[in-house]
């Protein structure tokens, strides 16, 4: 059962936490702030592919996001992302303090989407090889 927590200086008192908004955090001081957290909080509600939930998988955070359409597809089958129904901020919030108190080891889904996009030729080899895949298929008009 989670801990009911009423502010987030009780938080902070309580866990041991704290939660800080970066904002957009520019190359030389991406890593070194981010690799410092234990956790992502992506309250986005447009997305296409965030870099930056891949990102911070690389770096071994867990991610709390909603379940917008990109989200979903990508990132919903990760035991590293907390996925939320889109505008419920409490359910959000809890999944914050979850993400805090779960011990998580990276998954293989995690790991394989990693590699995968760890270059952008192996995403355009993988982008190829879908739309093959796409071209070559029989059509089947029955």
């Amino acid at each position: 059962m989670l801990p009911r927590i009423t502010s987030l200086e009780r938080y902070k008192r309580e866990l041991g936490k704290s939660i800080k908004y970066t904002g957009p955090l520019h190359a030389e001081r991406l890593f070194s702030e981010v690799i410092t957290n234990d956790l992502l909080a992506y309250p986005s509600y447009r997305d296409s592919f965030s870099m930056t939930i891949l990102e911070a998988l690389a770096l071994g955070l867990k991610v709390v996001a909603y379940d917008i359409p990109a989200v979903k597809y990508f990132y919903k089958p990760s035991n590293m992302v907390y996925v939320v129904k889109k505008g419920d901020v409490e359910t959000f919030a809890k999944n914050i303090i979850r993400g805090f108190l779960e011990e998580r080891e990276v998954d293989d889904y995690t790991r394989a989407l990693i590699k995968m996009h760890s270059s952008w030729e192996r995403v355009a080899h993988a982008e190829f090889e879908a739309l093959l895949s796409i071209l070559t298929e029989e059509i089947n008009y029955d």
